[in-house]
């Protein structure tokens, strides 16, 4: 598989080259942008803080269940990704409740009704478009009734997205998903309740970076940098 040769190929030195990819126009690291994404599935799933079991699709080298331990206390993570590698990084962040495993892309390794809330966090734009839907299908297979899947993807239409995705050596292979084709795939998988919103509009560094506040009442526009759609089972 293409992509899973690709990222075995960055497993070591992903977030270092990530960082510098994106810091230089966005003012803000790798780090960075996985808190926000957890951040911000934190506040759609509730503040109330309750038992719940996470799984992070493509999860990489695993930071960011070193984000989830921090906002979601009563969790347990499961991290899965195509790359090898990656998950041998991951395996180092494992411990009682944070767990990680290699998928084939397509079939996720677990059993129906497993799972609270699902990230797909920048992903389904390296899944060969003829899987997306069959993707999303096996996340609605494995997600409990209620369960919620939250997933981020850049916006095509933002040319400063474009130019750093076209500029980045791991997304060579990626084809870009609007906001309304996520949202009619996620549809044809079966979801229901989708919610979907722009984020990342200014950059974070310099006088503008003190206008960051003001994304949570712009997620109508779409000149966001990347989005995000809400779904449930």
């Amino acid at each position: 598989m293409g992509q899973k040769a690709e990222f075995d190929r960055f497993a070591e030195n992903y977030r270092e080259i990530h960082t510098k990819n994106i810091q230089g126009i966005s003012g803000a690291d790798s780090d960075y942008f996985g808190k926000y994404k957890v951040e911000i599935v934190k506040k759609e799933w509730g503040g109330v803080e309750r038992q719940c079991s996470i799984l992070d699709l493509g999860c990489g080298d695993g930071m960011n269940a070193v984000h989830f331990e921090r906002y979601f206390t009563e969790m347990e993570y499961f991290g899965i990704d195509i790359s090898e590698k990656s998950i041998r990084q991951a395996a180092k962040l494992e411990k009682q409740n944070i767990h990680f495993a290699c998928y084939n892309g397509t079939k996720i390794p677990y059993q129906d009704g497993c799972f609270d809330v699902i990230l797909i966090a920048c992903v389904l734009h390296h899944v060969p478009q003829a899987e997306q839907i069959g993707l999303l299908r096996e996340c609605r297979r494995v997600l409990k009734k209620n369960g919620a899947v939250y997933i981020f993807e850049h916006n095509p239409w933002n040319p400063v997205t474009r130019k750093i995705v076209d500029q980045c050596v791991f997304d060579q292979d990626a084809v870009l998903i609007s906001k309304r084709t996520m949202y009619q795939m996620l549809r044809q998988a079966g979801f229901e309740k989708i919610k979907a919103a722009y984020t990342i509009f200014f950059p974070r560094k310099g006088i503008l970076k003190k206008l960051a506040g003001l994304e949570t009442w712009l997620g109508w526009l779409p000149l966001g940098g990347q989005y995000y759609t809400a779904a449930k089972k």
